[in-house]
């Protein structure tokens, strides 16, 4: 199995359903078959996402922080005229 998810060319790997079939036996839910070590380690990963702060770039010059503001479409206010 592992031989075939680490094929060089990605047509060859099996899909996810191709995986699925081959390592679920039916029974309960797939994540239920996985061993504890590794729902650990997913757990981990899973919870250093949210840890990660995102590196923002300046907006480029003129950016819509300088350019005028658009007004909001939708419905007009009582009373407006279209």
């Amino acid at each position: 199995v592992l031989a075939r998810c680490l094929h060089k060319d990605p047509a060859q790997r099996p899909t996810t359903d191709q995986l699925a079939a081959q390592l679920h036996d039916g029974r309960g839910e797939f994540v239920d078959h996985l061993p504890p070590e590794l729902l650990a380690v997913l757990g981990r990963r899973a919870a250093e996402v949210w840890r990660l702060r995102p590196q923002r770039l300046p907006a480029p010059q003129g950016s819509a922080e300088t350019a005028p503001a658009v007004p909001p479409r939708g419905p007009h206010p009582p009373g407006a005229r279209s």
